[in-house]
């Protein structure tokens, strides 16, 4: 009985594993599959692209056999005939050059995309971005336990609610998907393409794929913000009317009647339900070396006469375009001329400036002068290929106070300050002969100025001393019974300085000035008047 029982127990597990073994591992059935085509997408792959397909167990191993195809034409159509496998799994891959949907031109670089499938009772297979996003993970779960099938539509899922576009139920798979044909799961593949494509040079897509995946990889579950952010971004730029346009240009090329699906819906389906805030890829800096960049979105409040820049840092794959109106102004043409502006007429009080293509930076030097009827600007931004303005803001003129740009010491470099003995209001000033005093001012800006003080007598000759050694930034003329510092400069926290001693015994006007000019009209002066000094 014992022996019975030992043989009996032998049998069922031997039995037990040849039924594993023919379930894991069908060695006794072939696929004979008579003809294969489908479509490498990305955009469209071009023709000549190499395609190779190679065999998998059933874990998605492997094997070492393959075949090789190649695209034929430049839609990224290819087939291939005749080819028996031992199993009904398959790995395609292409690396080649495609059609980028976002730009209108062919990728700078290839890329390699693939996809696994079952090609059992197949005779279609596409390879596309969300194929090639769902391979590494679909291959863990199936060595995991999970059924091939289930782990595909799973994954599927995953990435659709990624994308913020899971809200039907998914049966088709990823390689029956085709972004020329109509149907909402070739939409949602369009509008992926296009947010993962939108402002990346092949390299960079290449490298935000194999990022999104890894991080997909273990849960199916986007958990890096930064990958968030700039899919986030990149979906609020996409200029939804151009990729239409370049798409149906495309297929009228090539002779076809491709379809561009409904992806818009799902791209603003994405763009109103992902839980990340976009960052502008226009950034406008604070400075630039024209001067306080105006197109800064905070900046509100702009002086007359002020010279101002007009700069912008963009990603070469924008558009930008600002309108500016309300009044009047000029721009510097040369030297330091526009820098990747293209500029129409102004007509209306209105002019506009549109970033070059392809540009980086953008800028130029702009005033606003003062006028009779000179209004408010208003600056409108057309970003990213926006037909309605994506951001407007208001600029209101401010009056300076120039008297603070200009301080006048009690005492200067040599001695006693004139000019500050001057804003007494006493009309005669007593001074001290044969000892030195200064005539003095600073100014602490970088403004536009224009000054003269002169010492003079026409009925007594003038015995005064200025010591040309001893002069800051004055010129100085000398002249009969007249002395004249002046200076007509620019200068940023600059003295201006003399020393004068009065001889003996005498008197003299002492008149002046400093006046700021403030784009053609002085708009702060200091006078002078009246005011006699006697020693």
């Amino acid at each position: 009985m014992k022996n019975f029982l030992y043989g009996f127990l032998l049998l069922f597990i031997l039995y037990s594993c040849d039924e594993n073994q023919i379930i894991d591992s069908p060695k006794d059935k072939v696929y004979e599959i008579e003809h294969l085509s489908g479509h490498i997408q990305k955009g469209p792959y071009n023709n000549g692209t190499t395609i190779t397909i190679s065999e998998l167990n059933s874990e998605l191993g492997q094997t070492g056999r393959s075949f090789k195809s190649e695209i034929k034409d430049n839609l990224g159509s290819f087939e291939i005939s005749n080819i028996t496998l031992e199993s009904p799994y398959v790995l395609v891959e292409a690396n080649g050059f495609y059609f980028n949907e976002c730009t209108g031109d062919n990728s700078e670089a290839q890329l390699t995309l693939s996809a696994i499938a079952n090609i059992e009772d197949q005779s279609t297979l596409n390879v596309n971005l969300l194929s090639h996003l769902e391979k590494d993970r679909v291959i863990k779960l199936v060595k995991e336990g999970m059924a091939f099938d289930s782990a595909k539509l799973q994954v599927q899922k995953e990435i659709f609610d990624v994308f913020e576009m899971t809200n039907e139920e998914d049966t088709i798979t990823s390689e029956h998907l085709d972004i020329t044909k109509e149907g909402s799961k070739n939409a949602k593949l369009l509008a992926i393409s296009t947010i993962m494509q939108m402002g990346n040079s092949t390299s960079d897509l290449s490298k935000l794929v194999a990022e999104l995946k890894t991080d997909i990889y273990d849960d199916g579950k986007l958990t890096a913000d930064t990958i968030g952010i700039q899919l986030t971004t990149q979906a609020s730029i996409i200029n939804t009317i151009d990729v239409r346009e370049i798409l149906e240009s495309k297929y009228q090329i090539e002779g076809v009647d491709g379809f561009v699906p409904d992806f818009e819906n799902y791209l603003n389906l994405y763009i109103e339900n992902t839980p990340y805030e976009p960052v502008s890829m226009i950034k406008y800096p604070t400075t630039t070396d024209y001067g306080e960049n105006i197109l800064k979105k905070d900046v509100t409040k702009l002086k007359y006469g002020i010279e101002y820049s007009l700069a912008a840092n963009l990603d070469p794959s924008v558009s930008l375009k600002v309108v500016i109106s309300g009044g009047l102004w000029y721009y510097y043409n040369s030297p330091e001329g526009p820098i990747n502006w293209g500029i129409t007429t102004y007509n209306n009080e209105s002019q506009s400036f549109t970033a070059q293509e392809g540009a980086e930076f953008c800028d130029l030097k702009i005033f606003f002068p003062r006028m009779e009827g000179q209004n408010d600007i208003t600056i409108d931004y057309y970003e990213n290929g926006s037909n309605t303005p994506s951001f407007s803001k208001t600029l209101q003129f401010e009056e300076v106070d120039y008297s603070t740009v200009i301080d006048i010491p009690e005492n200067g470099a040599y001695g006693p300050n004139l000019l500050s003995l001057a804003n007494q209001e006493q009309d005669t000033i007593y001074v001290t002969p044969d000892i030195k005093y200064s005539i003095e001012f600073d100014m602490l800006e970088e403004i536009e100025i224009q000054s003269m003080i002169k010492l003079s007598n026409d009925r007594l000759p003038v015995n005064i001393t200025i010591d040309q050694n001893e002069i800051i930034n004055f010129d100085y003329n000398e002249f009969e019974n007249e002395y004249r510092l002046y200076v007509t400069f620019v200068a940023t926290q600059q003295k201006y300085s003399a020393s004068i001693v009065f001889n003996d015994h005498g008197r003299t006007d002492f008149l002046g000035m400093a006046r700021i000019d403030d784009n053609g009209e002085f708009a702060y002066s200091f006078k002078i008047d009246d005011k006699v000094i006697i020693w």
